[in-house]
C-alpha cells in the first residue's frame, strides 16, 4: 500500500538518489552537492509554508516517488495569490503501482494554493496534468529561437554527439569565413542591428523595480520581495551547465532604463535566456542590444521563452518560434488566472517557474 506523505529532510538522500536514477540515467550515490540543493530548493526557499509540502511515495519504508512544490506569490488582478510550482516530478520505472503518479499529483493539487503550475512538463507529464483537469498554454510553452553565427551552429547541431562529430574540426575554419560573410551582407537576416544603449551589471534593486514597473500593466504577475528575488538570482548564478549568468541593465541615452535581461550565453554553443524586460517602444532596442552582447560572449545562438506581447518584434528580428518538449501546465479553479494566460496578459518568464534550477540539466559534482 502506498503512502503519500510530506517531504521532510531524512528522504532526502532517498530522493536524491531516485532522481539521478530517473534523470540522470545512473544508479551511482548521489553526490553531496545534489542533496544539499535538494534541501536548500525545497525546504529552504524564502517562500516555503507549512501547509504547502513537496511529497514523497513510500511504500514499505522505500521511498519511490517525489514531487517538488515550490508555494510562489502571485497577483491576479492586483489581488494576493498562492501559487506553487510543482516540479521533479518522479516515480520510480520500477515502482508496482501504475497510479502513484497520479495520485501525488492529485494530491498536490488538493492543498490550499489558488493555482499549481509546472512550466517543464514532459509530453507525458502533460497527460498526466491534463487528465485532472489541468489545461496546457502553448503560448508560454512555445520558445524563440534567434541564430546568431550561423554556419557554426548548423555545424555545432549536426556533429554533436553523433558519428560526425570528428568533422567538425575540419568543418570550423569554412564555418568562421562563412559566419563572418553572413553577418556582414546588408540585408542579411543574420547581420545584426545596431544599438545605442549602454549597460551597466543590474542589482537585484534595479530588478525588482523594473520587474513590478513592466509586471504592473499585466493581470497574472509575481509578487517578489528584495529578499526572495535575491535569493532567486543567486539559485540562478549556481546553474553551471550554460555559462555564468549575465545580468545586464540598458540605458538610453538620456541615463534611463529601459530594459534588462539576463541571459547564459554558452559560449560556442546554444545560449539560454532566463528572463528579458521591456515596454513595448522599447524591446527592439532591447533585442538588439541582447543579440550583440550574446554574440561578442560566443553564443552561437540564443533560445528563450516566447513573450507573447513582443512576437511581432521577435519575428522582425528573425527569429524563430519553435516547440520543444516542454509545456506550460496549469491547475486552478480560478478563471481570472486562465483567461490571463489564454489572452496572454501575463508577466510569465522562465524565472517564474523551475527552468533556473539545477535540477534542470546542470551537472552535480562532490
Amino acid at each position: 500500500m502506498d503512502l503519500i506523505r510530506p517531504f521532510h529532510s531524512d528522504d532526502i538522500p532517498s530522493v536524491a538518489k531516485l532522481f539521478q536514477k530517473i534523470f540522470r540515467h545512473t544508479n551511482a550515490p548521489a553526490p553531496a552537492s545534489l542533496t544539499s540543493y535538494f534541501a536548500d530548493i525545497y525546504l529552504n526557499n524564502p517562500w516555503r509554508h507549512d501547509a504547502i509540502n513537496s511529497l514523497v511515495v513510500e511504500q514499505d519504508g522505500i521511498i519511490s516517488g517525489f514531487l517538488g512544490a515550490i508555494p510562489f506569490p502571485m497577483r491576479i488582478n492586483d489581488i494576493p495569490i498562492r501559487a506553487v510550482i510543482g516540479g521533479n516530478y518522479m516515480i520510480d520505472p520500477d515502482h508496482p503501482n501504475p497510479l502513484a503518479g497520479v495520485k501525488i499529483l492529485k494530491k498536490l493539487m488538493s492543498g490550499p494554493q489558488d493555482v499549481t503550475y509546472s512550466d517543464t512538463a514532459t509530453a507525458t507529464a502533460r497527460k498526466i496534468w491534463e487528465g485532472l483537469n489541468s489545461k496546457s498554454f502553448q503560448l508560454y510553452s512555445m520558445q524563440w529561437l534567434k541564430i546568431l553565427r550561423p554556419a557554426q551552429f548548423a555545424v555545432s547541431m549536426v556533429t554533436r554527439k553523433t558519428v560526425l562529430s570528428p568533422l567538425a574540426t575540419l568543418a570550423k575554419p569554412i564555418s568562421f569565413v562563412t559566419d563572418r560573410t553572413l553577418t556582414a551582407i546588408p540585408k542579411s537576416p543574420f547581420r545584426l542591428k545596431k544599438s545605442n544603449l549602454y549597460s551597466e551589471e543590474l542589482s537585484v534593486d534595479q530588478l525588482l523595480d523594473a520587474i513590478r514597473r513592466n509586471s504592473s500593466r499585466c493581470e497574472l504577475k509575481p509578487e517578489y520581495t528584495e529578499r526572495s528575488l535575491a535569493w532567486l538570482i543567486n539559485k540562478a548564478e549556481e546553474k553551471k551547465e550554460y555559462g555564468p549568468l549575465r545580468k545586464i541593465a540598458l540605458f538610453a541615452p538620456q541615463k534611463k532604463m529601459i530594459g534588462w535581461y539576463l541571459y547564459y550565453p554558452n559560449a560556442n554553443n546554444l545560449g539560454h535566456v532566463l528572463q528579458i524586460g521591456a515596454e513595448k517602444q522599447t524591446i527592439d532596442a532591447v533585442l538588439s542590444h541582447l543579440f550583440i552582447d550574446a554574440q561578442h560572449h560566443g553564443s552561437l545562438a540564443l533560445a528563450g521563452r516566447i513573450e507573447p506581447r513582443f512576437i511581432q518584434e521577435f519575428s522582425t528580428q528573425n527569429c524563430i518560434y519553435m516547440h520543444r518538449n516542454s509545456s506550460l501546465v496549469v491547475h486552478t479553479k480560478n478563471d481570472l488566472i486562465t483567461n490571463a494566460l489564454y489572452r496572454g496578459d501575463a508577466f510569465f518568464t522562465r524565472l517564474e517557474g523551475e527552468w533556473w534550477t539545477r535540477l534542470q540539466g546542470d551537472t552535480f559534482t562532490e
